[in-house]
């Protein structure tokens, strides 16, 4: 009625229809199963059939009676992280290809146009490919926890195909050939840390170590025959200066070979 106070103060009755809330949401038995959301931890209770942190269903899978833990986190996290960081650091790789492409290609108006470069160019296009390919079947079927080599190595391919792509651009055929084996040492690197990394880990990778275990060494050993043969390359062109368009060739097949190793060596992770 108008003339009359609210006979209870507001921030008392506030607290009432909290205390009120509270009473009604909150399970009478200590018993009452409490979920949590794996996709951002929050409590669900009080029968709600949604996240009231990030609104997902409580019908989704990913509703567990137990909270997750940091290490269910990065397990979780671990394959999006490095696909998401190959993806950005290939691209920015193939951007500085095409633009040493375009830049050959613009040597055709100008009668200067030699193919060696060109052809070399594929054949780095197809090194982009093969790294690519490699992490983001091995990294979606691993199960491990990210460790700072893990940011690093990325960064390193990085580095290892832009310094190729610039000797293309100097027109240095012998140093081109000559720091390719850079890019596959980092390739060493990687599939010895991430085959260590999956170790550490027995159950949750067994099914993958049991398929992919031997194919470790494999890996290596291409590796190991593939750098050999640019530091062969290199030495040859410094040497004796062939400018060889057959060894580019041969380069450009070998690339091109990996591909198909790749596909015939982790065909097996897609097999169900």
């Amino acid at each position: 009625m108008r003339g009359f106070a609210n006979p209870i103060p507001r921030n008392i009755k506030n607290s009432y229809l909290i205390c009120n809330i509270i009473e009604v949401c909150m399970p009478e038995s200590s018993n009452e199963t409490v979920k949590y959301c794996k996709n951002c931890g929050a409590p669900v209770n009080c029968e709600v059939y949604t996240c009231p942190v990030c609104g997902l269903s409580q019908n989704n899978p990913i509703f567990n009676a137990n909270s997750p833990t940091y290490f269910d986190r990065l397990l979780d996290y671990m394959p999006t992280y490095y696909v998401t960081l190959v993806s950005i650091i290939q691209s920015i790789a193939l951007g500085l290809l095409f633009a040493a492409l375009f830049n050959e290609l613009s040597n055709i108006a100008r009668g200067t146009f030699d193919p060696i470069w060109t052809i070399l160019i594929f054949g780095v296009f197809f090194i982009i490919m093969s790294i690519w390919i490699t992490y983001t079947r091995l990294t979606s079927a691993m199960r491990i926890i990210p460790q700072t080599m893990d940011g690093v190595i990325p960064f390193f391919f990085g580095l290892t195909e832009a310094i190729p792509i610039f000797f293309i651009s100097l027109h240095e055929l012998a140093w081109f050939y000559l720091s390719l084996p850079a890019c596959a040492f980092v390739a060493i690197v990687q599939y010895i840390h991430s085959f260590r990394q999956a170790r550490l880990l027995p159950e949750k990778n067994r099914e993958f170590l049991e398929k992919m275990a031997p194919w470790e060494l494999k890996a290596i050993q291409m590796a190991v025959i593939r750098a050999s043969i640019f530091i062969f390359f290199g030495l040859i062109e410094a040497f004796f200066l062939l400018n060889s368009l057959y060894l580019a060739i041969i380069f450009l097949f070998l690339n091109v070979f990996l591909i198909i190793f790749l596909d015939r060596s982790l065909k097996v992770l897609s097999e169900y």
